[in-house]
């Protein structure tokens, strides 16, 4: 029968037989004894997490018992490939769980419902500014909330600090600070100081937008980091790799490869999240025990930190967006989110949350000083925002950054090249 059917016709076919399989359930805007239903989908939570995902949807159910929450969890591989496919059936969650490097996309689809017109002043306020602004807010509308994120911070081998004849009070804690630091550690003991990544996902986006150097413009529509600024933040990351100061590798080396030096006693100073500690703990004891916890370096005229954020964001096909979006404020308000801090270790990104004692007060273990570290940091906190087309733009910064880093042109050259290359792809 179906090869009397035309390629159009067996497409939209495709698509929906396939929303059927991986999709939600069928949208309905009501429960059969009448209540408003509201879906809910989050990536990877279940079963982990039923208890207390269950017990937040109870207590908004309680308080608003015109309202039906139906909670549906994905694993996250093809999270994003199925959530597409359920808004291609318009069949798609009221609330979604989202990373915020995948708000534009969402946004400049249509696919989400502003948010501002559906929430008070003071939920807005309860939210650290700079992870609410720079994960929901486009064109001067908000399109999602903040719920939770992760952040490094500092491991530092303090073995191999007294090795190279320094003390703890030599330990960077400002960029500028790292070169006679490096300097130091590796002719005195041979090791390394200090390991950046220069070519992953287009690494030097972070250094740029730590130092405060935008990626692009206001209006998404240009390169924005080719300033004075922009290539002093490229030749001072690069000048550490031509001086040899850095592992050749790092040219090439991705995130894990830090972890493996430093729980090899080969780097003194490592940047990574305080859930790796488990692992140095297990699989090199004498580290951990030499171990202590430091922020993160930053530019003397640039305080923000960058972390990883998953946000709640509104389906603009939801025929509820008002319950919709208070059930997102509920899930992610500042008791809530102090208490899923505590079931795991993430990060919270409501102001009073980061305030209780539990982040101010904590124990002396390494998770107690990781959380009171970390919850600083993320009161200054920021994200990167979005770039169009990233998987090529990013590449194209990697590129460049390697040339610099070998010698292969310089930093100013580099960044014309790269702005020239973006604002191609962007137009």
């Amino acid at each position: 029968m179906l090869k009397n059917l035309s390629i159009p016709t067996l497409l939209v076919i495709a698509t929906l037989v396939l929303a059927s399989c991986l999709g939600p359930p069928p949208r309905k805007e009501t429960t059969d004894d009448g209540r408003k239903l509201i879906t809910f989908l989050t990536m990877q939570l279940r079963p982990t997490f039923d208890d207390f995902i269950n017990g937040l949807i109870a207590e908004f159910e309680a308080e608003n018992p015109d309202v039906r929450i139906l909670w549906i969890d994905s694993p996250a591989g093809e999270y994003e490939t199925k959530l597409m496919t359920s808004f291609l059936a318009n069949r798609s969650p009221d609330v979604i769980n989202l990373p915020s490097d995948s708000m534009l996309e969402y946004v400049e689809k249509g696919l989400l419902h502003p948010m501002d017109d559906h929430l008070t002043e003071e939920q807005i306020a309860a939210y650290v500014p700079g992870l609410l602004y720079d994960s929901g807010r486009y064109d001067g509308q908000l399109y999602s909330v903040p719920w939770y994120a992760s952040s490094a911070v500092l491991f530092i081998n303090n073995a191999i600090i007294e090795e190279a004849g320094l003390t703890p009070d030599d330990v960077p804690t400002m960029v500028h600070e790292l070169p006679d630091f490096m300097r130091i550690i590796r002719e005195e003991t041979g090791k390394f100081g200090y390991f950046p990544i220069y070519t992953e996902a287009g690494s030097m986006k972070n250094f740029f937008w730590t130092a405060g150097v935008p990626l692009l413009n206001e209006a998404r529509t240009a390169a924005a980091f080719n300033t004075p600024r922009g290539v002093e933040v490229m030749r001072f990351w690069t000048d550490l790799y031509r001086q040899g100061l850095v592992p050749r590798e790092a040219v090439s080396a991705t995130h894990r490869r830090p972890i493996e030096m430093y729980k090899t006693g080969q780097l003194a100073i490592l940047e990574t999240g305080p859930q790796f500690m488990g692992q140095i703990e297990n699989d090199s004891p004498d580290v951990y025990k030499n171990t202590t916890i430091a922020p993160l370096l930053r530019f003397p005229d640039s305080e923000q930190y960058l972390v990883a954020l998953f946000v709640l964001a509104v389906s603009s096909q939801t025929v509820h967006p008002h319950e919709a979006t208070q059930f997102a404020a509920h899930i992610t308000n500042a008791a809530n989110q102090l208490a899923f801090s505590k079931q795991v270790t993430i990060l919270p990104s409501t102001i009073a949350s980061l305030e209780d004692p539990y982040f101010t007060d904590p124990d002396d273990s390494f998770g107690g000083q990781a959380r009171a570290i970390s919850g600083v940091q993320m009161q200054k906190s920021t994200v990167l925002r979005p770039v169009p087309n990233a998987n090529i733009l990013f590449k194209m910064l990697d590129d460049v950054t390697e040339a610099v880093a070998l010698g292969r042109m310089e930093a100013d050259e580099a960044l014309k090249i790269a702005e020239e290359r973006w604002n191609v792809i962007l137009d």
